[in-house]
């Protein structure tokens, strides 16, 4: 699959999706513009400045909005740093930002005019007035990850996000399938829960807080500096970027991602590491000058304080304004497989569900379990490897299909069949409560089921 825009290709440059090569463009850009305002030689400055054009050109190719206005942050947040924020007496205050003014003049024409030629600047502009699915889906799926963030405040599982999305919480006019929730941010709020989300925000923004303290109150060496410069504006563009897609997603690290091949995911892997290298070198540079911090110690922690404190109230009151009648929803790992495990209440009683229930999608399953056994912990298999341990379970277990010749492994179980694939047995198990069959007699065994003598007290019931 192709992403274009008007029947033209939207280049990834490696990349499956070309926002996320622009989000890679976003974090190189920084490194192009504190190289140059480093090297003390203008004709050194040529080959940088060689480089960075041709990023913006490439930037363009990606018809990327959400890389344009990252790199614009990037931009303004480069040029207050360097303007506003290091201290006075630095040098690096001095240099302009281009070596002359006609240089930036004639690239600033020359990328204007690609921009317009290829109609990357309509793009950008027509979706002011007239936003496209692409922004208007985001928003949908925006809110409906904070319904589920305050549904499951621990997280549903690391990459599980667009599937529960899809399956649950998502409006039933619509068909679209999700991997993640998009959002990079969201999608790691919600696989990993809260807290997490929060412990890592602040593992970024005290570094950022710290360095911008020091650039202000302390002339440092221009290495430091300059290390400072290109680390913030790069965790500037990383968020932007995040804010707009997956683009750093923690899943690419696993064993089977999902991604579209190798290369897509070796280049996903080399931006997920952009801003852990950008803030592991902002940390070293910040620590290697903790004595001059120790003199703003006082304003350090009010920073602290300003983003605990209105944080953890965000983190008591968040539920009360998005939490939805959906339940709680969280994927797990039992002997070996991947279970759904739906959560309504406090009710320690469980069901589990063995197999799957012949045509019926897992929405459907879901839905029919929740109808009939409210207020359960609820276990549902999403793949053949997941068995549930039957050794000393005693609660409600549903066969589907053929595993209702499995009933022997739950002596203990009150158990109900769902639509069972096969001639009814000779005789019922004890524990069977209830069997559920299809109205349509999707399998053809409905009329040997009903017409069944001796039935004891299972209830065949129709379901649809």
């Amino acid at each position: 699959m192709e992403f274009t825009y008007h029947g033209m290709i939207r280049y990834g440059f490696g990349f499956f999706n070309p926002n996320h090569a622009a989000a890679m463009i976003a974090c190189l850009l920084p490194v192009c513009w504190s190289v140059r305002v480093f090297l003390k030689k203008r004709t050194a400055v040529y080959p940088a400045i060689a480089s960075e054009i041709l990023l913006y050109f490439a930037l363009i190719l990606t018809y990327s909005r959400t890389g344009v206005v990252a790199v614009l942050i990037e931009g303004l947040v480069f040029l207050f740093l360097k303007n506003y924020f290091i201290h006075p007496e630095h040098p690096l205050r001095l240099p302009h930002f281009f070596p002359r003014n006609k240089l930036a003049v004639i690239t600033i024409a020359i990328l204007g005019v690609a921009a317009i030629g290829c109609g990357f600047l309509t793009r950008c502009f027509n979706s002011i007035p007239t936003p496209d699915r692409a922004m208007t889906n985001r928003l949908t799926l925006f809110q409906g990850g904070l319904k589920m963030l305050a549904d499951n405040p621990d997280g549903v599982g690391a990459g599980m996000s667009g599937m529960i999305y899809t399956t649950f919480y998502q409006p039933v006019e619509s068909t679209l399938q999700y991997r993640t929730m998009v959002n990079s941010f969201l999608t790691f709020a919600v696989e990993y829960g809260m807290i997490w989300a929060y412990a890592v925000a602040l593992g970024f923004i005290l570094p950022v807080a710290a360095a911008v303290v020091l650039l202000r109150k302390h002339r440092l060496s221009d290495w430091k500096s300059v290390i400072m410069l290109a680390a913030v504006c790069i965790l500037a563009g990383c968020v932007i970027s995040a804010m707009g897609s997956s683009c750093f997603d923690l899943n690419v690290l696993g064993g089977d991602p999902g991604f579209t091949g190798e290369l897509d995911r070796f280049m996903r892997v080399l931006l997920l590491l952009c801003p852990f290298i950008a803030g592991v070198m902002l940390l070293g540079v910040v620590i290697s000058e903790y004595r001059r911090l120790y003199n703003h110690a006082g304003l350090l922690l009010a920073m602290f304080a300003i983003f605990m404190l209105p944080g953890g109230a965000g983190l008591l009151t968040f539920g009360n304004f998005y939490k939805s009648d959906a339940g709680s929803y969280k994927v797990l790992e039992i002997n070996g497989g991947r279970w759904l495990k739906y959560v309504a209440g406090n009710s320690r009683q469980n069901v589990i569900i063995t197999g799957n229930s012949g045509s019926w999608d897992l929405k459907r399953t879901a839905e029919f379990v929740k109808n009939r056994f409210p207020r359960n912990n609820i276990f549902i298999p999403l793949d053949n490897a997941a068995e549930f341990p039957a050794t000393g379970y005693s609660g409600k277990v549903i066969l589907c299909g053929k595993n209702y010749l499995s009933s022997k492994h739950f002596p203990d179980c009150e158990q109900y069949w769902l639509l069972p694939e096969g001639p009814p047995p000779a005789e019922y198990p004890a524990g069977l409560k209830k069997i559920y069959l299809s109205s349509y007699d999707e399998t053809g065994y409905n009329r040997q089921w009903k017409n069944r003598t001796g039935q004891m007290e299972a209830i065949v019931e129709e379901v649809y």
